[in-house]
C-alpha cells in the first residue's frame, strides 16, 4: 500500500499552510480520487489546530474546480 509522510514547521502566528499530498495528469470524462485512514498530529502547538481537507482540479487551460472536506479539529 502506498504510503507517505510529511512535516511541516509552522510560524508562531495565525495562518493557513497547504500540503500537497498527491498530484498527477488525469484526461477523460471522468476520474476518481480516494484517500482513506489519514492521520495527523499536532505537537508543540498552544491552542487547537484545525485542517480542512481538499481537492483541486485544474485542467490544461486553467479551468480548476476545487472540493472541501469536514474541518478537522487537532
Amino acid at each position: 500500500l502506498p504510503q507517505a509522510y510529511a512535516e511541516l514547521e509552522l510560524t508562531p502566528a495565525p495562518g493557513i499552510e497547504e500540503l500537497v499530498v498527491a498530484e498527477g495528469e488525469f484526461d477523460g470524462d471522468f476520474k476518481t480520487v480516494q484517500f482513506a485512514n489519514v492521520h495527523g498530529t499536532a505537537s508543540g502547538v498552544l491552542g487547537a489546530v484545525q485542517v480542512r481537507p481538499f481537492v483541486r482540479a485544474i485542467t490544461a487551460n486553467g479551468d480548476n474546480v476545487t472540493t472541501y472536506g469536514q474541518v478537522w479539529t487537532v
